[in-house]
């Protein structure tokens, strides 16, 4: 799983200089990672027990894959996420799991108030608290995406048990997320859309619900009041930025998680993301030049 793992940071141990500092037992820490992490943690498959001591207070950005932690009471989950640095700008928990049983804790996520990525797939996810994100308020690309590998793909069998399925959201499940740009939940069990669902996302540009229980239409009032902010991209065409991609009924690509994953852990005013945006797509068309 380390292969997972690593590429949900979009970092390597490579990427970044030896860290000497306090490091849990489970982990591997690098520092001044390439993607502006200051300290990287990875940590994999081991005892929940050493998350919950040894990391270091500049630690900014975490990946964890440990599907023990789907074995842990609500209450454990909680100790858990609360002894994670609260200075977190990148959090990666794939494959931990922490849907199952008794699910999240309410307000799981409420005290991170830098984190602007938050990866949450492979977590056996079925319902959120309704406060799980209240107080995240700087998160930017959000994960709540279900299992999306092939049957013929190594590692299907363990990605399609962990895999989400989330079957319904709260009327306030995004409520203070105003800067969120990335949102994906395709390939889960969505069988409706509350309708002010999206009330304060005046920033999202990809929505990608393809692959739920019901194939949502634009008319669904909640998609309608997205699109009285930003106008929708072609279907089929991949956000520049300009636009919501709203994938429905096809997954039209990763631009825009692309760019973000160039900037890393940034966050740019508008001037500077959209002159990174034309830089980022200039650059591609002419690799795609013959």
């Amino acid at each position: 799983m380390l292969l997972l793992l690593l590429s949900a940071l979009c970092i390597y141990e490579e990427d970044g200089d030896p860290w000497d500092g306090p490091c849990p037992t489970s982990c591997t820490c690098i520092q001044n990672a390439r993607n502006g992490c200051k300290l990287a943690a990875f940590c994999e498959g081991r005892e929940a027990s050493s998350f919950l001591r040894g990391f270091s207070a500049e630690t900014d950005c975490l990946s964890v894959s440990n599907p023990n932690l789907a074995k842990l009471s609500t209450d454990s989950k909680h100790k858990f996420l609360m002894a994670l640095p609260a200075e977190l700008r990148f959090l990666s928990l794939q494959m931990c799991g922490l849907g199952a049983g008794s699910g999240l804790p309410n307000g799981a996520f409420s005290r991170f108030r830098h984190l602007v990525s938050l990866d949450l797939e492979f977590n056996m996810i079925t319902s959120l608290p309704h406060d799980a994100f209240h107080g995240a308020t700087a998160l930017r690309t959000l994960w709540l995406t279900g299992n999306h590998w092939q049957p013929d793909e190594r590692g299907y069998k363990q990605a399609q048990a962990m895999g989400n399925r989330l079957s319904s959201l709260a009327p306030d499940q995004f409520v203070g997320l105003r800067s969120l740009q990335v949102l994906l939940m395709h390939h889960n069990n969505l069988k409706s859309l509350p309708s002010a669902l999206f009330s304060e996302q005046t920033e999202l540009r990809v929505l990608k619900l393809v692959d739920n229980s019901k194939q949502f239409q634009l008319s669904e009032p909640a998609l309608a009041q997205l699109l009285t902010k930003r106008r929708r991209c072609q279907p089929g065409s991949p956000s520049g930025g300009d636009c919501l991609q709203l994938d429905l009924t096809e997954d039209s690509g990763d631009l825009l998680e692309d760019i973000w994953d160039e900037a890393g852990v940034a966050v740019m005013a508008e001037p500077a993301f959209s002159e990174k945006m034309a830089k980022f797509q200039r650059s591609r068309n002419d690799h795609d030049e013959p």
